[in-house]
């Protein structure tokens, strides 16, 4: 015989449908469409710049790539009303 605990159906968990799991997949996935977007964005903008207008704000075009990632970050944690800078 096999000795397997019984759970009680109280704590059992409820099985996930599986619209849900495809409505959370699509979320995620334009999340992550829109993210990709806001650096692409941000880093053609700075791109377009010249070194001296970069030098100005306190750029140089190495940087551009990581500050573009981090607008986009910063920015859906804004879209998802998520607190931002030294709030968090």
């Amino acid at each position: 015989m096999l000795n397997y605990p019984v759970i009680p159906l109280s704590q059992r968990r409820a099985a996930i449908p599986v619209s849900t799991k495809i409505a959370s997949a699509l979320s995620w996935s334009l999340r992550m469409l829109s993210r990709g977007y806001w650096r692409w964005r941000t880093s053609r903008e700075l791109q377009a710049l010249d070194d001296r207008t970069l030098k100005d704000i306190g750029l140089s075009r190495s940087e551009i790539g990581y500050v573009a990632t981090t607008h986009a970050g910063e920015r859906m944690r804004f879209l998802n009303g998520e607190p931002l800078g030294l709030d968090r």
